[in-house]
Parts: structure tokens; sequence; C-alpha cells
């Protein structure tokens, strides 16, 4: 996508999601929606108890809300069956667990995906398990 806010928490994540939609049913239109997008909402990092912004719990919801309207606005694309979602928190956020303290949950969706869908990836900084 050619035009996209920058890495700024006054923005609020359903603000992003509007301005995906309006460029992905552009491109869609047009039938040049890219093979790869990368979709980045970052309020689930949040501010703080900072004086006069949203608190965490705000922050949070509106992160989870877009999220929300993104996958279901996708689902009900024609290239829905074509397609598939990575959702992935960048950081752990709640420290450590029994087995590493940068673990976080990766949930999958879109057309292509089914019960039987067996991920494991490795590079050199990240591996998902999903079965």
């Amino acid at each position: 996508m050619s035009i996209f806010y920058l890495v700024d928490q006054e923005i609020r994540d359903t603000t992003r999601f509007f301005q995906w939609k309006r460029e992905f049913d552009s491109l869609l239109v047009n039938k040049s929606v890219p093979q790869f997008n990368s979709l980045r909402f970052i309020n689930d990092h949040t501010e703080g108890m900072r004086k006069d912004r949203p608190t965490p719990f705000a922050h949070v919801a509106d992160n989870d809300l877009a999220v929300g309207m993104f996958v279901e606005y996708l689902s009900k694309s024609s290239i829905w069956n074509e397609s598939v979602i990575f959702i992935l928190e960048d950081d752990a956020q709640n420290g450590p667990d029994h087995v590493d303290a940068h673990r976080s949950p990766v949930y999958v969706a879109g057309g292509l995906v089914n019960e039987n869908l067996s991920i494991i990836h490795r590079t050199q900084h990240h591996q998902f398990y999903e079965q």
C-alpha cells in the first residue's frame, strides 16, 4: 500500500484500518492487490497513564477492534479464498512464561486456512508453530 500513517500512537488503530480499507478497495477495483501486504496496528503498546491520552484499556480495545474490523472486512472480500492473515504481537508484552520471555501467540486466519493446516516456519529470530 502506498500511503499509511507513521508509527504514531496518537492515531487510533481504527483510523489506520479505515485508511487501509480505502486503499484496499481502490486496489481491489483495479485488480491490483499485491500478493503480500503488511499492516501494523500499534496501539497494543499503550501510552501508560499519560494525561489527556486514552487509558491502556482504551488503547488495547481500539487495537482489538481494528484487528477484528480488518479480518471481517477481508473475509467478505473477493480475495478471501486466496488470503492468509498472520496476526502477531511484535513483542511478548506480558513478561516471561514457563518456556521463554519472547513467546507471543500467532493467530492465522484466511480462506486458505483449515483445521488441518500445519505451519512450522523458522527464521533467525522467529519460529512459528501452529497445528
